[in-house]
């Protein structure tokens, strides 16, 4: 179709282990269209985050296995791209919002090289025209003193601020998918709410897309316009998402 933009096609995928193999998605489907915010619910260890990473080719090679599906993302088949092709896409066509910041982020390198590095390996920019890009992420993302923290290392930041920055550096290049773990997971309730409305208003844009997943009931509810709920090793087909709260075959969901 014209307007689809990452279809998940009957992917299954096991985690080689000693002695035989782990079961974590088992056929399972999804797609994203123009404009539309999918979400992706369950319970831990349902297989959410390993679905997020897997679309864009981010699980360790070597470290899984798959048996059937196809995943193709803007045209591109993504389980045959080469490294350098998928470098190219990830951050200008798809990011992610990780889930941890503290392992996403360098802790080695300050902010402000982490920001401009991402948005000048993506668009011709000077140093000074990234970093002023940097500056206005930030500030976006409700940071008081984005000169500051700029700065600084991420150990000195908390875990708001960090997953804030994280955030900020997904939205830099404007890419057309984003694909969000669990976003607002180090957030007080205030800042959560703020930023779910800034991820809410972003795919409304022209030729902007998002996919969500998260275990964030209240937001899910009023935002998605789909939603594919998940339990280990399985995914059911797509509902809408006020039905998510009318499966009791889902202890997750039943709690709505």
């Amino acid at each position: 179709m014209e307007n689809r933009v990452l279809t998940i096609d009957n992917v299954r995928l096991s985690f080689p282990v000693y002695q035989g193999q782990v079961n974590v998605l088992n056929n399972i489907s999804l797609h994203i269209d123009r404009g539309e915010i999918v979400g992706v619910v369950g319970e831990s260890g349902s297989g959410k985050s390993v679905t997020a990473m897997l679309a864009m080719r981010l699980l360790s090679a070597g470290s899984y296995h798959i048996h059937s599906g196809a995943i193709t993302l803007m045209g591109h088949d993504m389980l045959t791209l080469t490294e350098k092709t998928l470098r190219d896409i990830r951050g200008s066509k798809v990011a992610m919002i990780f889930q941890e910041p503290m392992t996403a982020l360098n802790p080695t390198r300050r902010i402000g090289k982490q920001m401009v590095d991402v948005i000048r390996q993506h668009r011709p920019m000077s140093l000074r025209e990234a970093r002023a890009r940097a500056v206005e992420l930030l500030a976006d993302m409700q940071i008081a003193d984005p000169q500051s923290v700029l700065k600084r290392y991420p150990f000195e930041l908390s875990g708001g601020m960090r997953q804030r920055v994280m955030i900020a550096i997904a939205f830099s290049c404007e890419p057309d998918l984003l694909i969000a773990d669990e976003p607002t997971t180090a957030l007080d309730v205030t800042v959560q709410r703020q930023v779910l409305r800034l991820l809410s208003k972003r795919p409304r844009r022209p030729a902007r897309r998002c996919c969500l997943s998260a275990t964030i009931w209240r937001w899910f509810l009023r935002c998605a316009i789909g939603c594919t709920s998940c339990t280990p090793a399985r995914s059911l087909k797509a509902v809408k998402p006020q039905r998510c709260c009318n499966i009791p075959s889902i202890p997750t969901l039943s709690v709505c």
